[in-house]
């Protein structure tokens, strides 16, 4: 298994927002996530670590980004996209 490294051009999470990433992996090709993995995004932090990945060149990845402010939902965060994905 593998890490891959997410870069984002920028990362700008309120105070009171939570944000993560969830990378998956498809290695079969059936459309089910065979791997996967979760990290919190912290503001000013543009690239992440993510593990147990098989070959994200050559397989399906797809990505979600969740942003959550319980106590105001006018107030999250900005997350720049482009997101860079490499092993």
């Amino acid at each position: 298994m593998a890490n891959v490294t997410a870069r984002f051009n920028d990362v700008e999470i309120q105070p009171g927002t939570s944000a993560t990433l969830k990378l998956y992996e498809d290695t079969t090709g059936d459309g089910n996530i065979d791997n996967q993995d979760i990290v919190s995004l912290s503001d000013g932090v543009t690239e992440y670590t993510l593990s147990g990945f098989d070959d994200i060149d050559g397989n399906d990845t797809w990505y979600d980004i969740e942003l959550a402010n319980p106590s105001d939902l006018t107030n999250a965060a900005k997350v720049t996209v482009d997101i860079e994905l490499e092993m």
